[in-house]
């Protein structure tokens, strides 16, 4: 599991996007990849849990293709 908060902390291991415009630009590029063919097996939404509340933070995506090109 990957530790989100606070990217100044020492045991975050993955912190939040800049902004909100940052993160509604990488929400984009997952809608993208899915447009593309690929399908989201898990993450790819906004974080949530202790001190993520107000955060622009997501959960990594994990996207999967089976197309051949």
């Amino acid at each position: 599991m990957i530790r989100m908060g606070d990217p100044r902390l020492a045991e975050t291991e993955m912190g939040m996007a800049a902004n909100e415009p940052q993160f509604n630009n990488i929400l984009s590029f997952i809608e993208a990849a899915k447009t593309d063919g690929a399908r989201l097996v898990a993450g790819g939404g906004r974080a949530e849990g202790p001190g993520l509340e107000k955060a622009s933070s997501f959960n990594p995506p994990y996207l999967r293709t089976c197309a051949t090109r």
